[in-house]
């Protein structure tokens, strides 16, 4: 009985968590269960997860990516997640390009 009532905990937080992050229209939000300890790996893990996806991805410099012709800026949250936290990458269109 006690293994349900932790899950039901851990599906609301899951939601609870989810619902209070409002993220721009036009975002791409990447989640990773492994951790990146490395920009230099950080960043080739999401080149190849969105060329895996088809879309056309290079990295420009300063937190930058041209995906599909548009310019994008990402952050990094850590997430709750069921279990453990993920790394969660936000990439948001920049509006001065």
């Amino acid at each position: 009985m006690h293994f349900l009532v932790d899950i039901v905990e851990d599906i609301i937080q899951f939601f609870f968590a989810n619902s209070k992050f409002s993220y721009p229209k036009g975002s791409i939000i990447i989640d990773f269960e492994d951790r990146y300890q490395h920009r230099s790996s950080y960043i080739r893990g999401k080149e190849e997860h969105l060329s895996s996806k088809g879309r056309s991805v290079e990295y420009v410099g300063d937190r930058t990516f041209i995906i599909d012709g548009k310019y994008y800026e990402f952050i990094t949250q850590n997430a709750p997640a069921l279990g453990k936290p993920i790394q969660r990458t936000l990439l948001y269109t920049k509006d001065d390009n």
